[in-house]
This record gives C-alpha cells, sequence and structure tokens, in this order.
C-alpha cells in the first residue's frame, strides 16, 4: 500500500472527570499483519493532577510519543484533529489539533505483511487498568463524545 488518506476527528472530554487514571485511547490505527499499532492517540497521567493528549508511533527503529496538549487545555471544549497520512515505508504522519500543528513526523508508516489494509478505530479504549487498580484502586469513570469523525482518500 502506498496511500494517502486524511482523517478529521473532533471530541469532547466532559470537564467533570478526574484527569489521572489509565490512559485513555482516543483512536487508533491497526494494520492487518503487524507486529504492533502503528499511529494512537491517547490521554494518559497516571498521576492525578498532570496529563498529556500525546500521540504515539511506530518508526522503522522503534516507538516514539510526541506530546500534543495539555489535558487540561481539551477537557470541557470541543477538539479537532485533523491527520494525514502517507501510508507507506517513507511515509509520513501530519496532525493539527484545533488547527495548530502538533505532529510533523517523516517515518516509516506501514509495518504489516498485508499493504492493503489499515484500520482506524475510535471510542474510548482504556488501557493499564489492572495496574492503575493495584497502584490506586478502583479506575475512574470516563465519558468522551465524538462528531465528525471523516476520512478522505
Amino acid at each position: 500500500m502506498n496511500q494517502r488518506a486524511s482523517y478529521s476527528i473532533s471530541f469532547f472530554l466532559p470537564s467533570n472527570q478526574r484527569i489521572g487514571g489509565p490512559f485513555t485511547h482516543i483512536f487508533q490505527f491497526f494494520e492487518k499483519g503487524a507486529p504492533n499499532v502503528p499511529l494512537m492517540v491517547n490521554v494518559m497521567g497516571w498521576q492525578k493532577s498532570v496529563s498529556w493528549l500525546y500521540a504515539e508511533f511506530a518508526t522503522a527503529t522503534g516507538r516514539e510519543k510526541v506530546k500534543l496538549a495539555k489535558s487540561s487545555d481539551i477537557f470541557g471544549r470541543w477538539n479537532t484533529i485533523d491527520l494525514d497520512v502517507h501510508w507507506a515505508n517513507d511515509g509520513f504522519y501530519k496532525a493539527k489539533l484545533n488547527g495548530q500543528t502538533v505532529l510533523d513526523e517523516n517515518t516509516k508508516t506501514m509495518f504489516g505483511t498485508d499493504r492493503n489494509l489499515n484500520i482506524f478505530h475510535y471510542g474510548l479504549y482504556m488501557g493499564g487498568v489492572g495496574r492503575y487498580e493495584r497502584e490506586f484502586g478502583s479506575v475512574p469513570t470516563r465519558t468522551i463524545y465524538f462528531s465528525k469523525v471523516e476520512k478522505y482518500i
């Protein structure tokens, strides 16, 4: 697969939620036959006061995390992420959060054996729940609203 695609997703995280807690995936891509997820966008914060919206993505040599915004800047308002991806061995990820460029990475974006399939998932996916429960007790309730989820080829 050597394809360019654009995605847009608007989301709202109510401000009455506790910021700390297990990391929460807002959206992610899966690739058939790939050893791991090529790209995901999460809200993460094990501490109770600080967490971040960040992108985590696979590269030819491992994984990278890029902070996109403090959670305090995105909770209680509608946010839009516009993502432009070139799915290729020499591809790129470019993202804007609320119109501001937050990610511009030239990197390998395809890793699987089936170059014809990448799957876009969005929703409220929580990771690290067991670890969080062992360290802090109960897991906080999370709510997220989505609007205008789009893909352009």
